[in-house]
């Protein structure tokens, strides 16, 4: 299985969205509150798209020329500036890893594995050294692949919505 990745294309988009709206459905079978009434919407990944920079970089991965995953790679998160509970280990220039998902037909396969691998990398080609990422309490799914990349809690924040999402970072 060969995954390759690039930086998003406004191409994409129906590609993605229906990533998305998969998202979105497995969140709610699960129970959790995460992506939902529209707080990630099709909108939110075209700005994104639209708005590529260094401080703001979307990826998609792909298998046979076909998308099967996306994050957001950004450089500041207001929503890290003051952690509700809890602090950093490690200060410096960083990246936030946003809007991780994957299709459904790769559910299971390790995709997210070869993710967090690329962005170590992409991360690393551009002198960063510390990467942050936060979830939804009850997303254990994400929690655990979180955990199994090393990253380490920090604390709490409060994102844009009102929800309380748990923050963990890593040091590569």
């Amino acid at each position: 299985m060969s995954i390759t990745y690039r930086l998003a294309k406004l191409s994409d988009l129906p590609t993605l969205d229906n990533i998305l709206h998969q998202a979105v459905i497995a969140l709610k079978q699960q129970g959790v509150n995460q992506w939902q009434n529209h707080s990630v919407t099709k909108q939110d990944l075209e700005l994104a798209i639209e708005r590529q920079s260094i401080v703001s970089q979307p990826y998609v991965w792909e298998l046979n020329n076909q998308i099967i995953g996306f994050a957001l790679l950004q450089s500041t998160d207001p929503y890290y500036r003051q952690l509700k509970s809890g602090k950093f280990s490690f200060h410096g220039d960083y990246f936030a890893i946003h809007r991780v998902m994957v299709s459904d037909k790769v559910i299971g396969k390790r995709v997210t594995k070869q993710m967090f691998s690329d962005i170590q990398q992409i991360a690393h080609s551009q002198d960063i050294q510390i990467l942050r990422i936060d979830t939804h309490p009850d997303n254990s799914k994400m929690q655990h692949i979180i955990v199994r990349e090393n990253f380490k809690y920090c604390g709490t924040t409060i994102v844009g919505d009102g929800g309380l999402r748990l923050v963990y970072e890593k040091n590569i």
